[in-house]
């Protein structure tokens, strides 16, 4: 939809005065919190905050599988709110726990990361300590998803933001979708550019870094990500593509597009269902996937969905046995180059020596 066309200027003047709205009530809490009105607690163990400033959609869940696998020999543990979750309060995920219980990221987690320690908790200044007394074996935490929660100070601020919608181009919601004003980049340690092209010249390197402006205290990385093989959802079977199969490409997560087109590329017709992040599925929407599936050729037809929406899928596995409809997960991997991901890790290692210099 071009600039000057009349609906998006018509809904640009009823939007601008909740955006102003907006902004000024998230800038007005950050002025608080810099001016130390809110407390905020620091903690001895070394804390790594992983976020963003839009709403979504920026991988962090793969960036925080890989910092994980990483500082695996550091007994890391992951701490998040547990979006979409029906409990409450604080909670050490079981390897059983489903996306009721814990939330789709934090169950993804613990299957992915046998035995290390994941919680979920809507106070992470509370949920710390008690994540503390569940694991003390604990010597560093991942916040996922927690640049907004300023009431625990982290002793490594990432931010991650895409390559192709990076936060300088954005707006305040609901005119776009930060969370707070792009200003706020200034918290970050590490600026991780995510979901680049599969080939980034140095030349386009420069040009978002000077697009980003960072400042002199931080490091910018570049991050693509990595497609598996598909697995089949109830028995972790691998399968190779087959370029003339026909794929049923359904989820319900931020940002699908990167997903449907890695789909498209692979299969030779992509048929696309979208639903609301953190969709919970429910028969209705099992009932049309089915009628979407049956209308395609069924010699060629699979349906295929996302690691965090096969969480969600779990309680309906007796329904597609039933049904016979054979379900494939796609899981997706951050890569970075080689010097990026070295310099990464230097990062890391010199936060751990820090902490625990005799380690």
């Amino acid at each position: 939809m071009r600039d000057d066309n009349p609906i998006l200027v018509l809904l640009r003047a009823i939007f601008a005065p909740l955006t102003i709205l907006y902004g000024f009530g998230a800038w007005f809490r950050n002025y608080l919190y810099d001016k130390g009105c809110y407390d905020t607690t620091s903690f001895q163990i070394p804390i790594i905050s992983v976020g963003n400033l839009s709403v979504g959609g920026t991988g962090k869940t793969p960036h925080v599988d890989f910092l994980a696998s990483v500082l695996k020999p550091a007994h890391p543990a992951t701490l998040s709110r547990g979006y979409g979750r029906k409990t409450k309060g604080f909670r050490m995920v079981q390897p059983t726990d489903g996306s009721k219980e814990a939330g789709d990221e934090a169950a993804m987690m613990i299957r992915k990361h046998p035995g290390m320690a994941v919680a979920v908790g809507e106070n992470r200044m509370l949920a710390v300590p008690d994540l503390l007394l569940a694991r003390p074996d604990t010597r560093v935490i991942i916040l996922d998803d927690a640049y907004q929660h300023r009431s625990v100070k982290p002793s490594l601020n990432i931010l991650l933001t895409t390559y192709d919608k990076p936060f300088t181009r954005d707006r305040v919601l609901p005119l776009g979708r930060l969370r707070e004003s792009r200003s706020e980049y200034k918290r970050a340690d590490i600026i991780i550019v995510t979901k680049c092209p599969e080939e980034l010249s140095e030349q386009n390197r420069e040009k978002m870094l000077e697009e980003i402006k960072p400042h002199s205290y931080q490091k910018v990385y570049f991050s693509r990500q990595r497609h598996q093989l598909p697995r089949q959802i109830w028995t972790d079977q691998p399968r190779a593509w087959n370029k003339d199969f026909e794929a049923l490409c359904f989820s319900g997560i931020a940002a699908p597009e990167y997903f449907e087109d890695y789909v498209k590329g692979v299969s030779s017709k992509m048929v696309p269902r979208q639903f609301r992040d953190h969709h919970e599925f429910d028969r209705y929407d099992l009932e049309e996937l089915r009628d979407m599936y049956k209308r395609m050729d069924p010699s060629k037809a699979q349906m295929v969905t996302t690691e965090k929406d096969a969480i969600r899928l779990m309680p309906h596995m007796n329904w597609f046995i039933e049904n016979k409809i054979p379900v494939w997960v796609v899981s997706v991997a951050c890569e970075f180059d080689c010097q990026d991901g070295q310099d990464l890790v230097n990062d890391l290692n010199l936060l751990l020596q820090m902490h625990y210099p005799q380690r």
